[in-house]
């Protein structure tokens, strides 16, 4: 009988290591990840390349000409007039 109680608490004191180290594990994975996916895709996310299509000067002549309203970033571009004909 105190085998078997023995063996239940160490049971129980690892389920509850493993329980308290998981979150920790989920969380170091994932930014493992994160950081990967970014080496790999250096100079094609959006965090990579928004200099070239946002520019200071243009949120800001956007943001004091439309005061309240708020500018995407797509918005200041300016894209070629096409004409479609059906």
């Amino acid at each position: 009988m105190g085998c078997s109680n023995t063996a239940l608490s160490d049971l129980s004191s690892a389920l509850s290591v493993i329980s308290a180290l998981a979150p920790l594990a989920q969380h170091e994975l994932s930014q493992r990840v994160d950081t990967f996916y970014e080496r790999l895709n250096h100079g094609k996310l959006w965090k990579h390349i928004k200099h070239k299509y946002e520019t200071q000067e243009k949120l800001s002549e956007s943001c004091s000409s439309h005061e309240g309203v708020t500018v995407s970033p797509l918005a200041t571009l300016q894209l070629p007039d096409s004409s479609y004909q059906e």
